[in-house]
């Protein structure tokens, strides 16, 4: 009979990450969990006032970070991005996090919001992710690339039909980007949370309707961040060597009701 592994907890203590967006919610608590299992992050932000609150978090962790402000819609600042992960060690992970969610009625969703929203949500990760794989393939020592997508590319949302195509989208190029880059070991997966307790549902739900939501939710509760970034700390570790091209929704079991 084959040994059965043992289940240990992910370790990065080599690691350096990238994150996006990292100035709160999703993005700060994937910057805390990969913190805690060792890495070395780059967080990106974009706000200075909405980065202080995630910047006093890591220092108190005493977790190793350099702060980068960068605008993912302008190729010069992602490429400074990079360049400062370079100069903290390079890149063995990648988290795709920063988007935005304008919302609108689609007979009034305008052309610049709907550009605006697929440069932010797509066409950046999809720069980040050759900028990351480029690095890794030099580097010698693969990586992983993780994709925060949504819930709503799968089941729509009101008001959102900008929002669930670049959201869709990201799912699509998760997968092709996992297969063009698995020869040169570099993992790439996603993660769709559904409703989540961040600011962001805030713009354009009432309290009253993220309670209703969570009603929606057969184990009765919307996701909390730290319900997502334990996946994205897994997906980011050698206990994911095999696991590459998928989407993970992260939803309180919602597709079952």
């Amino acid at each position: 009979m084959n040994k059965q592994p043992t289940m240990t907890q992910p370790s990065l203590s080599q690691a350096h990450a990238v994150v996006t967006g990292a100035q709160q919610g999703i993005g700060l608590a994937i910057a805390v969990a990969l913190a805690q299992a060792g890495a070395h992050i780059v967080a990106n932000y974009l706000d200075e006032d909405a980065a202080a609150s995630g910047m006093r978090t890591l220092s108190k962790l005493g977790a190793r970070v350099t702060w980068v402000k960068a605008d993912l819609t302008d190729t010069t600042q992602i490429a400074h991005l990079f360049a400062q992960a370079d100069a903290q060690g390079g890149v063995d992970i990648l988290v795709n996090n920063a988007a935005i969610f304008p919302r609108a009625d689609f007979l009034d969703l305008t052309e610049a919001m709907w550009d605006q929203t697929l440069a932010v949500n797509l066409k950046a990760p999809f720069l980040c992710t050759q900028q990351a794989a480029r690095r890794m393939i030099a580097q010698g020592r693969g990586g992983s690339i993780i994709n925060i997508t949504s819930g709503a590319a799968f089941r729509s949302s009101p008001k959102a039909a900008h929002y669930v195509s670049s959201k869709a989208g990201l799912v699509g190029l998760t997968r092709a980007s996992a297969m063009a880059l698995a020869p040169h070991q570099i993992r790439v997966n996603a993660v769709a949370p559904g409703i989540t307790d961040t600011a962001q549902p805030r713009e354009g739900m009432s309290e009253d309707e993220i309670h209703a939501s969570a009603g929606q939710v057969p184990l009765g509760r919307i996701a909390s961040a730290s319900d997502i970034a334990p996946i994205v700390q897994f997906l980011a570790s050698a206990g994911a060597a095999h696991v590459t091209g998928q989407t993970w929704h992260v939803n309180g079991g919602q597709y079952l009701a």
